[in-house]
C-alpha cells in the first residue's frame, strides 16, 4: 500500500523501495539500504541522487562513514506542491494544444431533472464573470420548482455573478423583472407568446453553452466551444439592443 502510493506521487518502484527502506532504517550506509531495499548497490546511487533531487533523502557524514537518511515524511507534501506549481506553470500551453488540436466542440449530454439540477447548479462553481441567457422564466421556475430556482439565485448572489436576461413575454417575467436590482440582474422582455423552445445560457468566462429543454422531454447540454459561444453572444447582442 505504501509502495503504491509513492508510486501514484511519481517516485518508480526502485525510488519507493530504497525511500521506505532508509525510513525504517534511520541513518544508514549504502551497503545496508541496498539490502533492505533489494536494490543493486552499483545502481543504487543513481536512485540515491533522484531523491536527493525530491528533497527526501539526505546524506551526512559519521566519522568516516557517508551515511544516508530519508527526510521527514512531511516532505511528500513538498513533492505534490512542487508538482502541482509545475503543472500550472504549463497549463495555459497545456489548454492551447487542447484548443488547436481537439477542434471539435466537447458535449455533454442529461435526461433527468435531477441530474439538470446538479449541472446547472455545479456551472456556478466554475467561477463565471458573467451569464447572458434566453428563458422562458414561466416555464423555468414551474419544471425546475421554486424552491430550486431560489437555490440557484442565491448560489448566483453569493458569487456575484451578473446576468443578463432575455425573457419571453409573461406575468412571470414581469414579476422576475421587477427584482432585478436586488437579483444582479438586467432584464429585457421578447415580445410574443412562447417564442423559446429551449432555453439557452452562455458562460464566455468558462467556455460553457447550458441548453435546456423542459418541454415534454426534459433534457440540458453542456457544450465548450468558443466559436459557438461567439456565435450566440453575437446574435444575444443583436436582439439585448433592439429590445426595451
Amino acid at each position: 500500500m505504501l509502495e503504491k502510493t509513492l508510486l501514484q506521487l511519481g517516485l518508480d518502484e526502485k525510488e519507493a523501495s530504497i525511500y521506505l527502506a532508509a525510513l525504517s532504517l534511520g541513518p544508514s550506509s549504502i551497503q545496508n539500504i541496498s539490502k533492505k531495499s533489494g536494490v543493486n548497490r552499483s545502481t543504487i546511487y543513481t536512485f540515491l541522487s533522484e531523491l536527493k533531487s525530491k528533497n527526501l533523502i539526505s546524506e551526512t557524514i559519521s566519522g568516516r562513514k557517508r551515511l544516508f537518511v530519508a527526510t521527514d515524511p512531511e516532505e511528500l507534501k513538498g513533492l505534490l506542491v512542487r508538482q502541482q506549481a509545475a503543472l500550472d506553470k504549463i497549463m495555459p500551453e497545456l489548454k492551447g494544444l487542447f484548443n488547436i488540436e481537439a477542434g471539435r466542440p466537447k458535449i455533454r449530454f442529461f435526461e433527468t431533472l435531477p441530474e439538470i439540477k446538479q449541472i446547472h447548479l455545479s456551472l456556478l462553481d466554475e467561477g463565471p464573470k458573467e451569464i447572458f441567457a434566453f428563458l422562458d422564466i414561466d416555464e423555468f421556475t414551474q419544471v425546475m420548482g421554486w424552491d430550486w430556482t431560489q437555490e440557484y439565485v442565491s448560489k448566483r448572489l453569493s458569487k456575484k455573478i451578473p446576468i443578463k436576461v432575455i425573457a419571453n413575454e409573461h406575468a412571470s417575467s414581469r414579476d422576475v423583472y421587477s427584482r432585478n436590482k436586488e437579483e444582479f440582474r438586467e432584464m429585457r422582455i421578447f415580445p410574443g407568446e412562447n417564442p423559446f423552445w429551449a432555453n439557452i445560457e452562455i458562460y464566455p468566462s468558462t467556455n460553457k453553452i447550458f441548453i435546456t429543454s423542459l418541454k415534454k422531454e426534459k433534457w440540458a447540454l453542456v457544450i465548450e466551444s468558443e466559436t459557438i459561444i461567439s456565435t450566440l453572444k453575437i446574435f444575444f447582442n443583436f436582439m439585448w439592443e433592439r429590445l426595451d
